[in-house]
C-alpha cells in the first residue's frame, strides 16, 4: 500500500474521531469536556496514561482543572507540579507540541525511578490554547511497542485545538 493511501481502519478511525470531536463541542461543563478529551486522546494514541491541566485565563485567582487517566494520585500530582512550576514553563509558552521517545529526558519527564517502575518511555505533550498556553495535554507510554507517531501528534494537536476553543467558550 502506498504511504499516502489510508487503510480502511485509518479511515474508520478518522471518522470516529470526527464524530467524537463534534460530540465534544456540545459539552456544557469544563469537567465533562476535559474528561471526554482525555479519554478520546488516550484511546486514539493508545497511551498508557494521560493528564490534562487547564487554568482559567480570564480569572487569575480562579481554580484550575485537571484530570488524569492511568496514573496514581502521586504520579498525577507530580505531573501537575511540573505544569505549575517553571520546569516546563518555557516549553509551554512556546506553543509547540513535544514528542519524545524517552520520558527520561526533556521538559515533561517524570522522575526516573517512577518511569523505570512503570516502563513508560514515550511522551507526547501538547499545549492547549495559543502561546502562552492556558493548558496542557500530557500523554505517557504506549500500549504498543513503538513510540508515539506523527499521526498521534496530529490527532493530539487536533483534540487540543478543539479543547481550547471549547474551554474558551465555557470560561468566558
Amino acid at each position: 500500500m502506498a504511504a499516502n493511501v489510508e487503510s480502511p481502519q485509518d479511515i474508520a478511525c478518522e471518522r470516529a474521531l470526527f464524530r467524537r470531536l463534534l460530540d465534544l463541542g456540545h459539552a456544557d461543563e469544563i469537567d465533562t469536556a476535559i474528561a471526554h478529551t482525555l479519554g478520546l486522546v488516550c484511546a486514539l494514541t493508545r497511551a498508557e496514561a494521560g493528564h490534562i491541566q487547564l487554568r482559567n485565563r480570564y480569572a487569575v485567582n480562579a481554580p484550575s482543572w485537571s484530570i488524569s487517566h492511568g496514573l496514581d494520585a502521586e504520579a498525577a500530582a507530580e505531573i501537575g507540579a511540573k505544569f505549575a512550576s517553571g520546569v516546563i514553563g518555557r516549553w509551554k509558552s512556546s506553543g509547540q507540541t513535544l514528542l519524545t521517545p524517552s520520558a527520561f529526558g526533556g521538559p515533561c519527564a517524570c522522575d526516573c525511578e517512577r518511569v523505570e517502575q512503570c516502563g513508560s518511555r514515550a511522551v507526547l505533550c501538547a499545549p492547549v490554547g495559543p502561546a502562552p498556553a492556558f493548558g496542557v495535554i500530557y500523554l505517557q507510554g504506549r500500549l504498543e511497542p513503538r513510540g508515539f507517531t506523527a499521526l498521534d501528534r496530529e490527532r493530539l494537536e487536533l483534540c487540543a485545538r478543539q479543547l481550547a476553543s471549547l474551554t474558551d467558550r465555557l470560561m468566558s
